[in-house]
């Protein structure tokens, strides 16, 4: 038996080769909130089929689901026009389709009148977003009318930003939009904004002096050095302390009175606490809290009435870990602690 020949059919076709297009667009914003006729610059970005990423603001259809919320132009440039939220869409027409994203815009009435910095880079996400910014334009930033407004003295370094609050009934002195500045020799100081004239200032116990240091890489002493918490509602700033006495070393959580810089009731609190290793023979059943290894450089964070306050370490010196202690914001009682390293050593946050 003899095989059947093989055959080959074949037919044309044809291949259409385009050339590389965006397949995928993104939405970023300055500000995703604004008051009426403030303003908010928005950015697309283009991913293409052939990994390039680009900047498409120019190139993209813009709408507003509600226009009469905002308008926005053909650079990205939205502006405020009535208190509601919106869905801004950018669309782009390409080769293998059309493609579109969308970004949620809030409009405000106004600011707040009672407004200001309360957190370390303004929120507790840290995104080092001023939200409600709508006077400082970039046009506003130069040599004749944007720079230093003074000096006010200190007594140490300042490692902590600044922290501002308006329109503050500061005791016996009437009202002040206040900058709360902390130095790292334990004072908070409270400064006028408008003035830079020291209103009053806090002194909360003695710094760790620089021959008690470590390591000589902060100095001339260590005290104040995470950022503070402001609570505007209870007018209460919140701020974790290194101090030295009788030889020892402690940290102390502080909750003071923004109006005069007294202490609050309950306050201060000795920070410390065990916390249980397990799986481990190589030390002990017991991990304590121990101040001198540790720094208290993290920013404080008041989340739901929680005060979070956390530590890593003083120089990569000794045994340190890292720690994260949460307080009752109103009582500042301990209500959890959690330890990085529980059967080691040499963890930070």
């Amino acid at each position: 038996m003899r095989a059947a020949p093989e055959q080959h059919i074949s037919a044309p076709d044809t291949v259409k080769v385009i050339s590389p297009a965006a397949v995928a667009l993104a939405i970023s914003s300055a500000n995703g909130t604004i008051i009426v006729k403030g303003e908010s610059q928005f950015k697309v970005i283009t991913t293409s089929s052939d990994g390039q990423v680009e900047d498409a603001t120019r190139r993209v259809k813009w709408t507003f689901s509600a226009p009469a919320v905002a308008q926005i132009t053909p650079a990205g440039l939205a502006r405020g026009r009535t208190q509601r939220r919106s869905t801004i869409v950018a669309e782009l027409p390409t080769p293998l389709e059309t493609i579109q994203t969308a970004n949620q815009l809030s409009v405000v009435a106004t600011t707040n009148s009672l407004s200001g910095v309360y957190s370390y880079r303004y929120d507790a996400r840290r995104t080092g977003q001023e939200r409600f910014e709508a006077l400082l334009k970039p046009q506003d930033v130069n040599s004749r009318t944007f720079g230093k407004l003074f000096t006010p003295p200190v007594d140490g370094y300042v490692c902590a930003p600044p922290l501002s609050v308006a329109n503050v009934a500061v005791t016996g002195q009437g009202t002040h939009n206040v900058v709360c500045v902390t130095t790292e020799n334990n004072t908070i100081f409270a400064i006028d904004a408008d003035s830079g004239n020291v209103l009053f200032h806090t002194k909360l116990g003695p710094a760790v002096p620089k021959y008690q240091l470590v390591c000589p890489d902060m100095g001339p002493q260590i005290g104040i050095t995470g950022t503070p918490e402001i609570d505007y509602a209870t007018q209460t700033l919140y701020v974790a302390a290194k101090t030295f006495q009788h030889g020892r070393r402690f940290f102390t959580l502080h909750a003071l009175d923004i109006a005069s810089g007294q202490e609050k009731s309950g306050s201060p609190v000795l920070i410390a606490a065990p916390f249980p290793r397990t799986g481990t023979k190589d030390h002990d059943a017991t991990a304590a809290f121990d101040p001198t290894p540790q720094l208290q450089r993290p920013g404080l964070v008041l989340t739901r009435g929680q005060l979070i306050v956390a530590f890593g370490s003083f120089c990569d010196q000794s045994n340190f870990h890292g720690w994260v202690f949460r307080y009752n914001a109103a009582s500042l009682d301990m209500t959890s602690v959690f330890l990085t390293t529980p059967n080691g050593t040499h963890g930070g946050i």
